[in-house]
């Protein structure tokens, strides 16, 4: 068997899919497996190589030049062809995408041709999105920024490809070993997502002063400036200075052998994960931390929408109940558990609220949310509009002719829309009928009418049940 996975969205994804590309190799000890992902970020696809062969899509040499004006749209094609021809010419069995991009969705098909059997987001043969799996359509429909999905990307991921993970694809470099020493990520990918200087300092005065561990800088060539402002004003020869100096390869090996690890939500922070480091996570900014969080047990998760709210004496108190293999939470933090969700609130709940209890209820089994207020009032008024909807479905499909039915559910789609983003306890249920009413591919007439009159009775069912007694 031959299988080819694709990864073409930023580093940490490609991070977070090595554990289900370890979990395939398990899987499937005799499958020959293809790993294909964007050039720029292949170094972290070298950290462990649960694959045979490595593919680099070089979307700079390929559509580069002709997106920033400067080559003609033929050399591009032409390019690409070649490339995707390769791609065809391995004759893959088995085709998974898990990167949930509109760009990634091409490139499947252009190698698939709808001919292999695949997993992920893929196009119909007149280039329309197709969600050929459920994972992925609850990807569409759930995961993002503005959703309430809490369940890991990690976990996703594997839910697409199929298999189940154990705790050596989730840590395949943790050892045993006595371990010592904190390397701290002082950046991050995104401005908002980075602690100020200020607050390292702070925290680092203290530690230095308090505790005997190492510290080991780590970081990028962009966060070489932010360390030397913090070592100007930090005097202590516990502190090691490798911002822009090691591989992936080589910061690995430094967290592995690292009692804790100590930054936001980035690739280092999936290294640690994969090398079994416990992690300190500085969660801040606009991110989804119940989705890309670490996975070692005992790690944990302090939350702030802005950067310099996250106090260092907080942070420092964690650390050091950390580094004491503690359990008191004198704040609000999150800690990874047993759980398949990954993370348990402790210490309080100044998280920000979502409608996670929906999401549960609809996908994995949780109990029933119950609503309040005038929430089930809103319940009632879903269930009508999709009664109206269907009757207005079944009429245009019998006669054609009553065009004006086309702007009657425009409208009640306006309406449903409007719920979905202004009642949130509510809005997993209209991101579901959205998604799955958009990914409607093109076919016979009959076909289009009795798919978009299910997408109505598949909501107004989810209605109905949290509206039932008992």
């Amino acid at each position: 068997m031959k299988i080819l996975v694709l990864q073409l969205t930023r580093l940490g994804d490609i991070l977070c899919t090595m554990p289900t590309l370890l979990a395939l190799r398990r899987t499937y000890p005799e499958a020959e497996i293809h790993f294909l992902v964007r050039k720029r970020f292949a170094p972290a696809a070298l950290v462990t190589k649960p694959y045979d062969h490595l593919w680099q899509w070089d979307a700079k040499r390929l559509l580069g030049d002709f997106i920033v004006g400067k080559g003609s749209i033929t050399d591009g094609i032409t390019r690409l062809s070649e490339t995707i021809h390769q791609l065809r010419q391995e004759n893959f069995d088995k085709i998974i995408n898990l990167s949930f991009s509109p760009s990634s969705s091409f490139i499947t098909h252009l190698i698939s041709q709808n001919k292999i059997p695949t997993k992920g987001y893929t196009r119909t043969e007149d280039f329309y999105l197709a969600v050929p799996d459920e994972p992925s359509g609850y990807v569409r429909a759930q995961v993002g920024l503005d959703r309430s999905n809490r369940r890991h990307i990690i976990d996703i991921l594997s839910d697409v490809a199929q298999v189940k993970l154990v705790d050596s694809d989730l840590h395949p470099f943790a050892i045993d070993e006595k371990k010592e020493g904190i390397v701290c990520h002082l950046g991050a990918s995104r401005d908002h997502k980075t602690w100020p200087s200020i607050s390292w300092i702070g925290f680092f005065n203290r530690l230095a002063q308090t505790q005997n561990e190492s510290i080991t800088l780590i970081g990028s060539n962009d966060d070489i400036e932010l360390a030397q402002e913090i070592l100007t004003q930090i005097k202590s020869d516990k502190i090691i200075n490798s911002v822009g100096k090691t591989s992936w390869n080589e910061l690995i090996s430094i967290l592995r052998i690292a009692k804790l690890f100590i930054g936001a939500d980035s690739g280092p922070l999936h290294a640690a994960s994969l090398a079994g480091c416990k992690t300190l996570n500085l969660s801040l900014g606009n991110v989804r931390f119940w989705e890309t969080g670490p996975t070692v047990k005992g790690s944990r998760v302090l939350r702030s929408r802005e950067p310099q709210h996250l106090m260092s004496d907080i942070v420092f108190n964690h650390c050091k109940n950390m580094l004491d293999d503690g359990d008191q939470f004198s704040e609000s933090a999150l800690c990874t558990g047993e759980s398949d969700l990954r993370y348990k609130v402790y210490g309080g709940t100044n998280f920000e609220p979502d409608a996670w209890g929906t999401v549960h209820w609809m996908y994995f089994g949780g109990p029933r949310p119950q609503f309040l207020g005038d929430l089930p009032e809103a319940l009632k008024q879903i269930e009508e509009v999709t009664d109206i909807a269907v009757l207005q479905v079944d009429a245009l499909k019998q006669n054609a002719e009553k065009t004006e039915i086309i702007g009657i559910l425009d409208s009640l789609d306006d309406v449903l829309e409007i719920m979905r983003k202004s009642i949130p306890p509510i809005s997993p249920l209209l991101e579901e009928f959205r998604g799955s009413k958009e990914n409607i591919a093109p076919g016979s007439r009959d076909e289009v009418f009795d798919k978009t009159r299910q997408c109505y009775l598949n909501l107004k069912g989810r209605v109905s049940a949290l509206q039932t007694k008992g």
